[in-house]
């Protein structure tokens, strides 16, 4: 996560100033991206290749051999470097779509986390289980499903949005989600701020496989760097208007 926005920040420059030293260090960032090997990094950084492809590359012959190449690449990565062949034959071994007791694959369990979130839900629609008691929910849950790993280790959903919900049920779950994601994402398209909606773009992707905001390095990063693009974005609005004003 951070080595992708890391890498679009290198874009970004790129873009602006046009030095070579940034596509060198986004290189560098999005194959530091790759190395996590994680299921949806793996992901977004194709996404990423690709529309730094479309961005950059105005000729479209080169556009369509580049991302051939591209596409060929990842394919071979999934196919021969073990870690990532590993995690994405898991689709592959799955009997049904949900969880299985006797299958305690990662993606297995990510449905039992899923299916036991859902239930806490529907039993507290509305408020919510609290900020205190949402982990023992769960954990009553991976009981009566005989999911042993989830109870044993006190699983969180492992989805940001699930987590909100469960915590705070449908209405303080819905407020806390438009204020995350939605405003900074209107923000965003009105600013016409590509780097800020990159971020959030990246924030609201990771959010559907982790609770990112739960643990003190992805609510540092998520708060930092929010507050630094809304305020590039609302100063560059005050100076606009001063000069307007200053016309007038």
């Amino acid at each position: 996560m951070y080595n992708l926005f890391a890498f679009w920040v290198c874009i970004n420059f790129f873009i602006k100033k046009s030095k070579k030293i940034y596509l060198f260090l986004a290189l560098f960032f999005i194959i530091s991206a790759l190395l996590t090997s994680a299921r949806i990094i793996f992901i977004l950084s194709f996404l990423s290749i690709v529309t730094t492809i479309l961005i950059l590359i105005k000729s479209n012959k080169i556009r369509v051999v580049t991302l051939l190449f591209t596409s060929l690449v990842s394919i071979s990565i999934l196919v021969t470097i073990p870690s990532f062949k590993q995690k994405f034959n898991q689709f592959l071994e799955l009997e049904k779509i949900g969880f299985d007791r006797n299958n305690y694959s990662s993606l297995s369990s990510r449905f039992g986390k899923i299916e036991a979130s859902l239930e806490v839900i529907k039993n507290n629609l509305w408020f919510g289980t609290g900020t205190g008691d949402n982990i023992d929910e769960l954990v009553k849950e991976y009981r009566e499903m005989k999911f042993v790993m989830g109870y044993k280790y006190r699983y969180n959903p492992h989805n940001q949005y699930l987590d909100n919900m469960v915590r705070n049920g449908l209405i303080g779950g819905s407020i806390t989600l438009i204020v995350i994601y939605i405003l900074p994402i209107v923000v965003s398209f009105r600013r016409k701020d590509f780097l800020m909606l990159t971020f959030i773009l990246i924030i609201c992707s990771v959010s559907l496989t982790e609770s990112i905001l739960n643990v003190q390095k992805g609510i540092t990063f998520y708060v930092f760097f929010v507050i630094l693009l809304l305020h590039k974005n609302f100063q560059k609005g005050s100076n606009l208007s001063n000069k307007i004003h200053d016309t007038i």
